[in-house]
């Protein structure tokens, strides 16, 4: 007799097929063809073949996707994947794979993705010390073209955003000159519009875009600012909402005025504010607070919609009223590290987005995560500190080629809609 041996792939215990086969009096089995999607075996480039594992449906062969996992017509996946691109259950590897490189020299502090020609593929904002480009990318990360905004980067963060009714994000900016923002367009062709900014020296403004209001119509612009007290004392910063009018004009403060820690943005102490809906029972976006050893987490919202905020009124003598839910802190004491910025991703594959904080150095030094969701509850029970833990998953290095200058152009971010 023959023993054959077939190992079934794909699973975390190798299975083997051990077949018998009888010398006389049996008739010959054909081989199983190896490498094809529909032999019955998993074998690499698979999830599955011909029959449903982990409790989800395996797409059959000849068919867009063969002996994948799918989820296409709503399908559940199992705990640890997710429905990504072409409708199919993919699981995270849990390491990192370089995909592709954009080499520019120039580009030095500043990246942030958004999709700024609403053709589904997400771009890159990049700055230099200088100049401001964005990077239109194409399939597999490759670059297709780039286009300089021509304004002076500044000293503020900017931020991408829905600013206006389209499917472009738009760039929120703090210049030299004021408030402003650019707005993306299909053919590539940016246009900026600058708006005075409301008394409010640049140094002490970080501009950012996030969705505050319950009907998900768009991004608002929104700004941490400096608020000076009636005898023009730098008191704090606090969180507006700006009107993009005829000039950029705090509309609501977000948070109470002595909040936050007060800024300084020449020696970098708020890194690029984060958004995302990280409390699912909010019908808008939270945004994140990064300093090196404080972070803050606010909603713009209530559970009803509200604005959670007090009206700005510019003829007030004294700082407004305290807000209905105040600014919810996250207890560092077990991130060893100094925070560099806070990104909002799903970075455990649940489904739910969480809170990555990036440290400022040494090299080898690990983030922290916060797991979301995160639960803000109703006024006026304030919110409970939340814990952030070390985040093992990845290291980040930093560059040894040129060590006097600072990087920060990293982001973490969903690019492929894997």
């Amino acid at each position: 007799m023959k023993i054959h041996f077939r190992e079934l792939t794909g699973l975390r215990a190798p299975l083997y097929l051990v077949g018998l086969l009888l010398a006389g009096g049996c008739a010959n089995l054909q081989p199983i063809p190896a490498g094809k999607c529909g032999n019955a075996v998993v074998e690499g480039g698979e999830d599955c073949d011909s029959f449903s594992s982990r409790g989800m449906d395996c797409r059959p062969p000849g068919v867009p996707g063969a002996c994948r996992f799918d989820c296409s017509k709503g399908q559940a996946c199992a705990p640890g994947f997710l429905c990504g691109a072409g409708g199919s259950c993919r699981a995270p590897a849990g390491n990192l794979k370089l995909k592709s490189e954009i080499r520019r020299e120039e580009i030095t502090g500043l990246l942030i993705p958004g999709d700024f020609d609403g053709d589904g593929i997400i771009d890159l904002l990049g700055a230099s010390r200088s100049d401001v480009m964005v990077s239109y990318l194409g399939e597999n990360f490759k670059e297709d073209a780039t286009v300089d905004l021509f304004f002076s980067r500044g000293t503020a963060p900017m931020a991408a955003g829905h600013l206006t009714d389209d499917q472009a994000a738009d760039v929120a900016f703090a210049d030299l000159f004021g408030v402003g923002v650019v707005r993306g367009t299909q053919d590539r062709q940016l246009s900026g519009t600058v708006y005075p900014t409301y008394s409010v020296p640049l140094a002490q403004i970080v501009i950012f875009a996030a969705d505050t209001t319950a009907n998900f119509a768009g991004d608002e612009a929104l700004a941490v600012i400096d608020l000076p007290d009636p005898t023009m004392m730098r008191t704090g910063a606090t969180v507006v909402q700006v009107d993009l009018g005829i000039q950029a004009t705090p509309r609501y403060f977000l948070t109470d005025a002595n909040a936050l820690p007060s800024l300084d943005t020449q020696s970098g102490n708020l890194g690029p504010v984060a958004t995302g809906r990280l409390d699912p029972s909010k019908p808008c976006e939270q945004y994140v607070l990064a300093f090196p050893d404080k972070v803050f987490v606010g909603t713009p919202c209530e559970s009803s919609g509200k604005i959670n905020g007090q009206p700005f009124d510019p003829g007030a003598m004294a700082p407004p009223k305290p807000v209905p839910i105040p600014l919810l802190s996250v207890d560092l004491s077990r991130c060893l590290i100094q925070i560099d910025r806070a990104f909002v991703v799903d970075a455990d594959a649940d489904g739910k987005l969480d809170l990555v904080l990036a440290p400022k150095g040494p090299a080898g030094a690990q983030p922290c995560l916060v797991r979301g969701p995160i639960n803000f509850g109703e006024p006026p029970v304030p919110p409970t500190p939340i814990q952030a833990e070390p985040y093992g998953l990845f290291v980040l290095q930093q560059s040894s080629d040129q060590p006097s200058v600072v990087e920060r152009a990293l982001q973490i971010a969903h690019l492929n809609s894997d």
